[in-house]
């Protein structure tokens, strides 16, 4: 078994990772779906995507930025860090302006679709530890993870294995005739050893149909009832 192997050669680990440098590439992973009641058209809509943190911080920028900053910043920092411009430290130089492209290139086409208000709702966060995130996100997001079990377990493998999880809870809004209330749920799964740091948004609306009209009307009946039986009782 797998215990042996280790114990006959204890190095075999330490080597393979030197080789690459140390340094382990990990996986990202990119998720779209929903499930939806086809009755009260209740819905549940999951996505996840790798929140490129890294080329965020290379354009020193956040990720609410829109396409348009990010290209006046992508400009801006090229001309900064151009290796023409600073021959002093040509090799640094010529480093951080490759991370300027690669980060542009990557962020290019994004506008505003990674955005992760944190510092702008202090009252909505949370932090949780992998495990529990997915507990978070079960809450809200569970007939979409049921009905698509393998994107759920992907999901889930990902968020369990994160260090830390940033959850935003925006509190469920009612729609004015008080049959919908839809609720959101972003969270920011960070620091896994296997995988990129993620973007989960889930987004719940839940429709109460004709149902519960009949429901009301009993209970108003009955709580008429109610009211004249007492009125009739011997005082």
């Amino acid at each position: 078994g797998m215990s042996t192997l280790h114990g006959a050669c204890p190095f075999a680990k330490p080597k393979a990772k030197a080789k690459d440098g140390g340094k382990k590439q990990k996986a990202s992973i990119q998720l779209d779906f929903e499930w939806v009641d086809r009755k009260s058209e209740s819905k549940v809509v999951i996505s996840v995507r790798p929140h490129l943190t890294e080329s965020w911080a290379a354009l020193e920028l956040a990720d609410t930025a829109s396409k348009e900053d990010i290209k006046r910043q992508y400009h801006l920092l090229s001309r900064q860090h151009h290796p023409d411009k600073n021959q002093d430290d040509l090799e640094a130089a010529t480093e951080r302006f490759q991370r300027i492209k690669d980060a542009y290139q990557v962020l290019k086409d994004l506008d505003g679709e990674l955005a992760f208000p944190w510092d702008q709702n202090p009252d909505k966060q949370q932090v949780v530890a992998g495990p529990q995130s997915v507990l978070v996100f079960a809450k809200i997001g569970m007939e979409a993870c049921e009905e698509h079990h393998l994107k759920g377990l992907q999901l889930r493998h990902m968020a369990k294995t994160s260090g830390e999880v940033r959850a935003l809870q925006f509190e469920p809004e009612v729609s004015a005739d008080g049959f919908t209330t839809e609720s959101w749920v972003s969270g920011l799964c960070m620091d896994s050893p296997h995988f990129v740091n993620h973007l989960v948004k889930i987004h719940r609306k839940d429709v109460v149909r004709e149902e519960s009209d009949e429901e009301e009307s009993d209970e108003e009946e009955f709580s008429s009832n109610f009211m004249e039986s007492e009125d009739e009782g011997p005082l």
